[in-house]
């Protein structure tokens, strides 16, 4: 069970889940020498991946009515035959295009590294697997709390000079705070997309898994919560980790040590300030009800 950041669990994870990347390119009828391992983890290649398995079913499931429709028809089976080269044909000149995006994707990384020490890819708006994931998400987002129907309008934007330092402070400051979140997230993530508009905060896709999405407001000083715009892109950034028993492990025990520790404080309650017990009732409201 894994509580606590642990890059070499997650880098055994994304091992697993090349594999079953370039298994599913394969099954698709893509030549293995299509990528190289370190395109496999491109997000716009798992979308692919994704497509071609989705085809693949819709094909089988096709398969029966195609047999039956060959009685009494000979030249059927030629027509199938030319419908599945064209689709494999289709199929692995979209991945020769995603494994050309996955190396442009690579190449910003390595400019972002050089100025952070993380190789991660500032996504531009021009990335097709990324827009339909907003898309995606602004069709299964619930109706406002609030009731209103104001047009929801998020949608993925560039990152403007001041945005890219406010990343790079970021950075900064969880090297120094949490150097082992930073080093899961250099594993885990390979695209951060920044929206702009409204009516999504952000998200995570596993369709398109390895990219993280937040909202461009976030890196602003002008947050209710009062944080400066690096420290709330910081919080979007490993709140935005997969979720999973291990996340939620994760929490259980943070929230449970949380608790204890509140425990503690009250009963020395009387040798803080007044400030101090505001505090502490602040923070036993929020271990009571297990809030993240």
């Amino acid at each position: 069970m894994r509580i606590e950041p642990d890059a070499g669990s997650a880098r055994s994870d994304e091992d697993r889940l090349d594999e079953l990347v370039a298994g599913c390119l394969t099954a698709a009828g893509c030549a293995a020498g299509t990528w190289k391992p370190t395109d496999l983890r491109y997000p716009g290649l798992h979308a692919t991946a994704h497509r071609t398995q989705r085809a693949r079913r819709a094909r089988r499931t096709a398969a029966p009515a195609v047999e039956r429709s060959r009685t009494g028809a000979p030249h059927a089976a030629g027509a199938e035959d030319r419908a599945v080269r064209g689709a494999l044909e289709q199929t692995e000149e979209r991945v020769r295009a995603m494994v050309l995006r996955a190396r442009r994707s690579q190449a910003r990384a390595r400019s972002v590294e050089k100025r952070t020490g993380w190789a991660v890819d500032l996504a531009p708006s021009g990335e097709d697997h990324l827009a339909q994931s907003v898309r995606r998400a602004l069709r299964q987002a619930p109706a406002p709390a609030d009731g209103s129907r104001g047009e929801r309008t998020a949608e993925v934007t560039d990152w403007s000079a001041e945005q890219r330092e406010v990343f790079e402070e970021g950075c900064r400051i969880l090297q120094a705070a949490w150097p082992q979140m930073l080093a899961e997230l250099r594993v885990t993530l390979r695209q951060v997309t920044l929206l702009g508009g409204w009516g999504i905060d952000g998200f995570t896709d596993f369709t398109v898994h390895g990219a993280v999405f937040v909202n461009s407001r976030r890196l602003g000083d002008h947050g209710t919560e009062g944080l400066a715009g690096r420290l709330r892109l910081v919080e979007a950034l490993y709140r935005r980790l997969p979720d999973g028993p291990a996340v939620r492990d994760r929490h259980a025990v943070l929230l449970e040590q949380g608790g204890r520790g509140a425990a503690t404080l009250r009963g020395r309650a009387g040798a803080l300030t007044d400030a101090g017990r505001e505090l502490l009732d602040q923070a036993e409201a929020v271990f009571a009800t297990g809030a993240p």
